[in-house]
């Protein structure tokens, strides 16, 4: 599996265990919930394959920029959120049990 194919796996599990679509994951939607979810993506994205931007920005059809401006968003609700770290932390866990 290439890291181009794992790096889509990755998102499509984030899509599923966040309640969003494949279609608008990787979409053009832009309301809160698939916004965060490819937020939340990216972030697993980086923490299982050690992606740069360029890459996943490349994986959720997003600006390298939006990328980055998604990853320091998820770093700083994960710091001030315990219950949302938590979240993170099991779902990297799953997903890497599947892998």
């Amino acid at each position: 599996m290439t890291l181009a194919e794992r790096s889509r796996m990755i998102a499509e599990r984030v899509a599923a265990a966040r309640g969003v679509s494949i279609a608008e994951m990787f979409g053009p939607a832009r309301h809160t919930r698939a916004a965060e979810a490819r937020s939340v993506a990216a972030w697993v994205i980086r923490w299982i394959t050690g992606q740069g931007s360029t890459p996943i920005s490349r994986t959720l059809n997003r600006d390298h920029s939006t990328i980055i401006a998604a990853l320091n968003r998820v770093d700083r609700r994960r710091a001030a959120e315990p219950d949302f770290a938590t979240t993170l932390d099991q779902l990297v866990d799953q997903i890497r049990e599947d892998l």
